[in-house]
């Protein structure tokens, strides 16, 4: 699996307590099981833990250990979740992605449709979340 872009990391790692504080991992782990970037065992290990703030710290760690489309996954979760003013802390470490890379995903596998359309993640617009879409086709 690839790595996360250092920036991207090092974003995470500040503003770390910030997140823990303030999220509901439940609320972000929906979008982000969608976007094939967690698993439903890795959510029921999330859930498993006592406290919301656990819950949080447990994803948030689970992500450190991820790569770029999780960070952009997590993204936009917040965004659509109305955590806003989280979503701009990390806004400017948004990792570039490659068409390659995009290819790639956590479970090894390989988003397409039935006519051979890969299927990306798109960045919600942090000021619009009601005008994001989970997915965007591409032809390659």
């Amino acid at each position: 699996m690839a790595m996360m872009e250092e920036g991207a990391r090092s974003c995470l790692l500040q503003s770390r307590s910030s997140l823990e504080q303030d999220i509901r991992a439940s609320y972000l782990m929906d979008h982000m099981i969608s976007d094939g970037v967690l698993t439903g065992d890795e959510e029921d290990r999330i859930r498993s833990k006592p406290t919301r703030r656990e819950q949080a710290a447990a994803l948030l760690e689970l992500l450190l250990r991820k790569d770029n489309q999780a960070y952009i996954s997590f993204y936009n979760a917040l965004v659509r979740e109305s955590y806003g003013d989280l979503a701009s802390l990390l806004h400017n470490s948004l990792p570039l992605v490659s068409p390659e890379a995009e290819k790639s995903f956590s479970d090894g596998g390989t988003r397409y449709d039935e006519r051979g359309t890969f299927r990306r993640l798109e960045i919600a617009p942090k000021d619009e979340p009601d005008v994001w879409r989970s997915t965007k086709k591409l032809r390659i």
